[in-house]
């Protein structure tokens, strides 16, 4: 278990400092805040649609106007929410690729390196969401007239189901900070707080480990089930995609790997020197080509697998 120790700020906050000497007697402790920090990331957005009860559900969906009515019925055509959808979906997977998770809901731990490059990117997809919510809340009324012509012939529509404030209701957020224990607690809580901040050390490590070994094996076990043409019992197209993931997760790996995860990298190294010129063409022709690397990777993949279950066992919710 690692060990922390509690020093008063100044300003009567608490900071939480990694005990040992400076002579890194206490190498294998890890603060996880002398690495990066964290991030609360949130996203809203207007779903255009209400759920139905299961009679009324049934009884519309063997109409013709089924695609609006499922078991909710949809408020509006929801395509002229496509591009707001996908901005919102551009941050979120910003965020996915430049942090490893956090034992909190909603929160991300991301390497000091890549906080900058994280924030000035949700500027601009920001940006980009309140310019379509712009465009959007511009025709809203349009959009609600012709919904109306649908859904009220079936005694559907309903006003009272359209929000006056539409803008308010799309938003992405987020904020970077680090843990702190407040000080006015009492020293068996302030105990209590230090050991859950160990646990939460921990785990964080665990998580960003395991997160990076998963993303790695999944995208190696498809690369082999693609070569030996077996998956589910149905063939697999090999596509120049597949070979080039293996070159670009390394490139990943650098700028998420604040735990230093060598036994990983080694076998990205391995892969990618494998897989470096190969094209996929060449192995659809070269059948001997194909089967070599596909048994090169076969052991990539079981030595993966021990891997991610390794730390799959250290990661409880």
């Amino acid at each position: 278990m690692m060990k922390y120790k509690l020093k008063k700020n100044v300003d009567g906050s608490i900071k939480i400092e990694k005990k040992g000497k400076k002579d890194g007697s206490n190498k294998g402790e890890i603060n996880i805040f002398d690495l990066g920090t964290l991030v609360n990331f949130e996203t809203h957005a207007w779903r255009a649609s209400v759920r139905l009860p299961k009679e009324v559900a049934a009884r519309i969906s063997k109409t013709k106007q089924e695609d609006y009515y499922r078991a909710t019925k949809n408020l509006i055509d929801r395509s002229h929410l496509t591009d707001i959808y996908s901005h919102i979906t551009a941050a979120r997977q910003l965020v996915y690729s430049l942090s490893t998770p956090f034992p909190i809901e909603g929160v991300h731990f991301i390497a000091m390196d890549n906080t900058e490059k994280l924030n000035e990117g949700l500027i601009e997809i920001n940006s980009r969401v309140m310019t379509a919510v712009d465009e959007f809340a511009a025709k809203y009324q349009k959009y609600i007239k012709e919904a109306r012509e649908i859904l009220e012939p079936d005694g559907m529509f309903n006003k009272a189901d359209y929000p006056s404030d539409i803008k308010g209701l799309f938003s992405i957020h987020w904020r970077f900070f680090d843990l702190a224990i407040p000080s006015q607690l009492s020293d068996s809580l302030k105990e209590q707080e230090q050991e859950q901040f160990n646990n939460i050390m921990e785990q964080t490590k665990n998580l960003g480990i395991h997160a990076l070994r998963k993303a790695f094996s999944d995208i190696v076990a498809d690369l082999h089930d693609t070569l030996t043409g077996k998956l589910d019992g149905e063939k697999k197209r090999m596509n120049q995609t597949k070979l080039d993931k293996v070159a670009e997760f390394l490139d990943l790996f650098k700028s998420k790997n604040v735990f230093n995860d060598s036994d990983l990298e080694k076998l990205i190294v391995e892969a990618q020197e494998l897989t470096v010129g190969i094209e996929s063409k060449e192995l659809s022709k070269d059948k001997e080509l194909a089967e070599a690397l596909a048994e090169e990777m076969a052991k990539i993949k079981n030595t993966l697998g021990g891997m991610v279950e390794n730390y799959e066992r250290k990661i409880s919710f």
